[in-house]
């Protein structure tokens, strides 16, 4: 990670995980960190993505993120297969976070 910028960390519900925004040559991503193995994992594509949190079961991560639409609510799943845009509306959207079932 050295020489990277990496922020805003958030543990799984099981605690085997780290989610995290991963700042590499401009853009910021949501990554993941497996770690039991350190395996590292840029989950998402867009530039600007901020502010994760996962869901409480553990299978998605919530976040923030602007894109050519603008500002949006989306979530990932934590292998990074699903991707989902949830949100459009005028202003910004910031710091999403899961509330309890």
């Amino acid at each position: 990670f050295e020489g990277r910028y990496n922020t805003c960390a958030t543990f799984s519900p099981d605690g085997t995980q780290l989610a995290f925004v991963h700042g590499n040559k401009g853009a910021y991503r949501i990554a993941l960190l497996k770690l039991d193995t350190g395996a590292l994992q840029v989950l998402t594509e867009t530039g600007l993505d901020e502010s994760p949190s996962f869901s409480p079961n553990g299978t998605t991560i919530l976040y923030a993120t602007t894109d050519r639409y603008g500002s949006a609510l989306a979530a990932i799943s934590v292998d990074g297969q699903v991707r989902y845009r949830l949100a459009v509306q005028d202003g910004e959207v910031r710091e999403p976070a899961w509330s309890s079932w």
